[in-house]
């Protein structure tokens, strides 16, 4: 990888350079010796995750990560996702963070050894809720009426426990969006326009 020590990364410098590393290949290759790690801090500062900054970027996002994960990474993007409050249960992180489930698994045996060694207690930390169908029906219908953008990239930020449970239950988010009687397209549509919008008071300011 390229050295990007000390600079600054926003939404779209993060994905100039994911693009420009993985132009010439299906995947992206670690320095295990690198010293600077900018770029993994601003994906998961910036984008929540790897899966979530790959989508963004227009990646496959099953983009695989070579000489990454080591035991030290795993706790550190462990710390990083309960800064940003998200719940560390099992099911979520297979969900929305599955690079990181899986080293997670591979590097301390389970999830919960893995949250220790980070210190922090699992029982803490997985803010785990019971959801039904009809709870998750419930939710996305009562943020769609809101007129909230309830596409899965904004899920991700703004309530990840209703995105996990609504891909177990149903198997994808579209899927459980459509069950509660709303067409994605619809969704889509809202979120291009309020980007379009944005982009729009941006050029004016």
């Amino acid at each position: 990888m390229t050295e990007n020590l000390h600079r600054p990364w926003n939404r779209e410098a993060v994905i100039v350079e994911l693009k420009k590393l993985i132009a010439d290949g299906g995947s992206l290759r670690f320095d295990p010796d690198r010293k600077d790690t900018s770029l993994e801090d601003a994906v998961y500062d910036v984008f929540g995750g790897w899966r979530t900054a790959f989508i963004e970027a227009g990646i496959n996002p099953k983009t695989k990560l070579i000489s990454y994960w080591t035991e030290d990474e795993v706790i550190k993007r462990l710390r990083q996702l309960a800064e940003r409050e998200e719940p560390l249960n099992t099911l979520h992180l297979e969900m929305n963070h599955p690079r990181l489930w899986n080293a997670a698994r591979r590097f301390f045996s389970n999830i919960e050894s893995a949250i220790a060694a980070a210190g922090m207690e699992y029982s803490e930390v997985k803010k785990r809720q019971s959801w039904s169908e009809d709870k998750i029906s419930g939710k996305i219908c009562q943020m769609f009426e809101r007129g909230e953008d309830i596409s899965q990239i904004s899920l991700m930020k703004k309530d990840s426990k209703l995105l996990a449970a609504g891909q177990k239950c149903y198997g994808s988010w579209r899927q459980a969006v459509e069950a509660a009687g709303i067409k994605y397209e619809d969704v889509k549509h809202r979120r291009r326009a309020r980007k379009a919008s944005s982009k729009a008071v941006c050029a004016q300011a």
